[in-house]
């Protein structure tokens, strides 16, 4: 077998390149050549009748693909070698992709981690998605301001993972629906319809066995063929409608025409997808023997129309039956709920969804007529409630009660959020169908968020209990053994001291802030909503200020708080939270009278390739929602993984991952989910506790500005009665911050509780999630 060097020279030579003047970028093309052809022949023939899975998601979180694929290989270190003797850092090789932005936070990440974990459990998986020509958008800040700029993640018109498979499906939007009898079936012809070509695109996802490769697919939009007769502007127009439904992830809906874009991008992917499937299912077995080859999973509720889709497959195509058609889509599909805020759940108003999709709408309200007819029948006790379970109700389609009703199972993502999910938010359909419901709590890959982000961490555990963690990250509860061994721990905190240098030198050099390496990095990254209740982490933080400039000996060491997160470009609430912290940053680093013992830093543009490097650096992890309303998190888990100690509430997986590390490790406070329901009076809070006042009435006194910006803030916490209820639990955080100072000054106790909550990270594996989607969901697999 050839090894890594004699490939890349083979290769070489073939396009006729000198490595002796090569880039940094043609390093990284060279690289990619040589690993996409070794991947192309690590496939295993495999079955062509063992059933696959079908991921389907808005959004993929890949992260960079050549070192992942590199280290899979086994090629790390020989890649390192080689390039050494070219005097040419891998490191630098690497940093040359871009991250793709095919998402934008945890929900795509998630979906990232079970693909990869589905290809190490060697099970044929595989993700369906968008190919987003642009992301989200690239973060920057213009005096404090969040500004949004175009993502172009994609450096060229195409990127060097994708592949092009040969399948392409038309999808079509508007136009009417018409039916008439031939023989004893009805048929459908459509007309006037606005057309589109879903092109197919594929990335190969590999296990770290080796063995496995799946395929996350990726659907472009595309003009379909253009006709001649069509003037140059009407041709324009057609290309420009195709192409933006695969332009932008999440375009702004805050308008009738974001609407009904956001809606193509959701029926785009669906249709495009399901047709792939029916034609996969007719070239192996036939659709009546659908739900034995195929099973399709909902990431959230974006792709719930992919119940409607493939009934209209397979009765206006195949020619199914209705009660034939519904069996085989309620065995096949499955469903996973990420939110309880009022917010998320989609639902959207008929008078855009009818004429865009009429046939879709057309099935929607068949099955809502036939559900609706069954409680009436079957549950009595219901029948007041069935306005409210309904599809179709109250002028809107509801895309929850659709995935609800069209899947076979549903989940939620942690404990706490399963068990809410069936007592409250989606109650009555649970009370119907308890069976439906179950409960898998999130898990993330530790052989991406441990071993690839923290190589050092990763050498030491290796050294410590062997590599066998990698395959089973319950190996590492082995560990525990090591909390009393005192060089191991040492050693454990100059890897944690390094790590934070490696943060200075490559991302905050660019801050005007200079950090203290030897200061706490008390680290909040994660999309900046409202519930995340950065500002309670920000009014603490000037709480913090205002007393050490009355005693600048109150820290024992310094602190610094480090925040990463994008707002929603129409949230503005969201938005004047980063200009508060922003503002109070500047404020807090330029003073001199505090001894550099504060520093406030919100680094820009946070993406995988960021959190990479902030992650390992963390010593506390701001996990501070208002409990009830995180479903799981999964930052939560990574930082806790590289043994950073959570301060947080008792909301989503954070609960479980205090029963796992022991609630000692951790520094958990404030209200938990049934203290939310509990009637609530910010004003009463403000009134009897000076620090509350002392850090609101800078909001609207001038200390920040002679006009008061930030007078909403606070008017949203006294007159709006604090919706997120940060003065209800600021008492009791700022008291666990101070809990926090005092175990950071015996580092050894400190770096025991770190390792004790590495140790008992092997539970929130991704690993370990699909075993239990295994057992609990797709028990055909």
């Amino acid at each position: 077998m050839d090894s890594l060097k004699m490939l890349l020279l083979k290769e070489s030579q073939q396009h006729h390149l000198s490595l002796q003047d090569a880039s940094l970028e043609t390093w990284h093309d060279l690289l990619s050549r040589v690993v996409q052809k070794k991947i192309s022949t690590n496939r295993i023939a495999k079955d062509t009748y063992a059933t696959q899975l079908f991921y389907f998601s808005m959004e993929f979180l890949p992260g960079r693909f050549l070192r992942n694929n590199l280290d899979h290989l086994g090629w790390l270190d020989q890649a390192k070698s080689f390039l050494s003797t070219y005097e040419i850092d891998l490191h630098d090789v690497l940093n040359t992709e871009n991250d793709p932005a095919l998402g934008n936070g945890g929900l795509g990440r998630l979906a990232s981690c079970f693909l990869d974990s589905m290809a190490n459990k060697k099970l044929r998986g595989h993700g369906m998605g968008l190919l987003y020509e642009y992301g989200l958008f690239k973060q920057e800040f213009l005096s404090g301001r969040q500004i949004e700029l175009p993502d172009r993640w994609k450096q060229s018109s195409s990127y060097e993972w994708e592949q092009k498979p040969d399948a392409e499906y038309t999808v079509s939007f508007w136009g009417k629906v018409h039916q008439h009898n031939n023989g004893d079936r009805l048929v459908f012809e459509y007309t006037d319809q606005e057309q589109v070509q879903a092109k197919l695109y594929s990335i190969p996802i590999t296990g770290y066995s080796q063995e496995q490769v799946n395929q996350l697919y990726l659907w472009k939009a595309c003009p379909t063929e253009i006709d001649p007769s069509l003037t140059a502007e009407q041709q324009l127009l057609k290309r420009k409608k195709a192409t933006e439904i695969t332009e932008f992830l999440y375009p702004d809906d805050s308008t009738s025409e974001g609407m009904i874009l956001r809606l193509k991008q959701q029926y785009f992917l669906v249709s495009a997808g399901a047709q792939h499937l029916f034609t996969l299912a007719h070239r192996h077995g036939g659709i009546r023997t659908f739900f034995n080859h195929y099973l399709v999973h909902i990431n959230d509720t974006h792709p719930s129309m992919i119940i409607p889709e493939l009934m209209r497959l397979f009765m206006d195509v195949e020619g199914l039956g209705w009660d034939e058609a519904w069996a085989i889509v309620t065995t096949s599909v499955h469903y996973t709920n990420h939110t309880l805020l009022a917010e998320a759940m989609e639902k959207w108003p008929i008078v855009l969804f009818q004429p865009l999709l009429p046939r879709i709408y057309e099935i929607i309200v068949e099955i809502n007529e036939r559900f609706c007819r069954s409680v009436w029948h079957h549950h009595s006790e219901k029948r007041d409630k069935i306005s409210d379970m309904a599809i179709v109700s109250y002028g809107h389609v509801h895309m929850v009660h659709l995935a609800v009703i069209g899947s076979n199972k549903v989940n939620g993502v942690s404990t706490l959020h399963s068990h809410l999910l069936q007592t409250e938010t989606l109650v009555n359909f649970a009370q119907m169908n308890p069976k439906k419901f179950t409960s898998v709590t999130n898990g993330i890959t530790h052989r991406f968020w441990l071993h690839r982000v923290n190589p050092a961490l990763s050498d030491l555990i290796n050294e410590a209990i062997g590599d066998t963690w990698l395959q089973d990250p319950f190996e590492l509860i082995k560990l525990a053994d090591f909390q009393t061994s005192t060089p191991f721990l040492e050693e454990l905190s100059k890897i944690k001291k390094r790590n934070k240098q490696t943060l200075i030198d490559t991302t905050l050099t660019f801050s005007e802030t200079k950090v203290d390496p030897g200061s706490l990095f008390d680290v909040h990254c994660k999309r900046l909503h409202g519930y995340k209740r950065q500002l309670l982490n920000a009014l603490h933080i000037w709480h913090l200020y205002t007393e050490l400039r009355e005693n600048p000996d109150r820290l024992p060491f310094p602190r610094t708080f480090l925040f990463a997160a994008k707002a929603a470009p129409g949230y503005a609430f969201a938005k004047k939270v980063i200009h508060y912290i922003h503002t109070i940053a500047s404020v807090i680093n330029k003073d001199a009278t505090i001894q550099g013992k504060l520093k406030v830093i919100f680094i820009e543009n946070y993406r995988i390739s960021l959190a990479e490097q902030l992650i390992p650096a963390a010593e506390v992890s701001e996990q501070i929602s208002l409990a009830g309303k995180e479903a799981s998190g999964t930052g939560n888990m990574k930082l806790m993984m590289n043994g950073a100690l959570t301060i947080g509430t008792r909301d989503g997986a954070t609960i479980e991952m205090a029963e796992h590390a022991g609630e000692d490790n951790m520094f958990l406070f404030g209200a938990n989910a049934a203290d939310t329901k509990k009637p609530y009076f910010s004003k009463s809070y403000y009134d009897k506790d000076i620090r509350i006042k002392n850090v609101l009435q800078p909001l609207v006194n001038g200390t920040f500005s002679d006009n008061a910006i930030y007078s909403d803030l606070y008017y949203s916490l006294i007159q709006n009665n604090d919706e997120y209820r940060l003065l209800q639990d600021f008492s009791s955080y700022a008291q666990a911050h101070k809990q926090i100072e005092l175990l950071y000054t015996d580092q050894l106790l400190w770096q025991k509780k770190s390792l004790a909550n590495i140790a008992a990270s092997g539970y929130f594996s991704s690993d370990r999630a699909i075993e239990d989607y295994q057992a609990r969901v797709w028990t055909s697999i």
